[in-house]
């Protein structure tokens, strides 16, 4: 999912930046409930995708839900 947020840190006009946070559950196994398997800030979904495909067995995957926009 995709949340706004507002950093700490500043940009050059001094705004705080704005920026997404992203986050996605997932069960690991049939049996297992969803949990959190990452929070991301500021990152493209393709980055995203990479760091879950470490973490995924994509292979073995049957449904992915994504609410990803087309950039």
């Amino acid at each position: 999912d995709g949340t706004k947020v507002r950093l700490q840190e500043a940009e050059k006009t001094g705004h705080r930046k704005k920026v997404d946070m992203r986050w996605a559950l997932a069960s690991l196994e049939k049996t297992k409930r969803f949990g959190l398997v990452g929070i991301w800030i500021d990152k493209s979904w393709q980055k995203i995708r990479q760091d879950l495909n470490h973490k995924l067995n994509y292979f073995n995957l049957e449904v992915l839900f994504s609410d990803v926009a087309l950039e």
